[in-house]
C-alpha cells in the first residue's frame, strides 16, 4: 500500500476499531502517519492528507499531580542527578 491508496476510511477505521482498545495510543500513531504523508506531500509523492479529514480520538488531561518535594527527597541519589551531556 502507497501513501497514494491511503483514505480517510483507512485512518478512521484504524482509530475506531483497529485500536479501539488503546484510543490516545492510536492518535499519536495517526499523527505520525500524518507526518509521514506531510513529508510525501513534500517530495511530490501524494496529493492530500487523508489522516486531517478524520476527527481524533478524545482524549482526558492527566489528574495526577506532580511528586512532593518529600517524595522527591526519598528518591535514590543517581535519579536527581542532571543527564551526561553528549559533545
Amino acid at each position: 500500500m502507497t501513501t497514494t491508496d491511503i483514505d480517510a476510511t483507512h485512518v478512521s477505521r484504524y482509530l475506531r476499531i483497529e485500536r479501539a482498545a488503546a484510543p490516545v495510543r492510536a492518535n499519536r500513531e495517526v499523527a505520525l502517519l500524518s507526518n509521514l504523508i506531510g513529508l510525501a506531500i513534500d517530495r511530490g509523492e501524494a496529493k492530500h492528507n487523508p489522516c486531517r479529514e478524520v476527527r481524533r480520538n478524545e482524549e482526558q488531561p492527566r489528574t495526577e499531580p506532580p511528586p512532593s518535594r518529600k517524595t522527591y527527597r526519598r528518591s535514590p541519589p543517581w535519579s536527581r542527578r542532571s543527564p551526561a551531556r553528549r559533545r
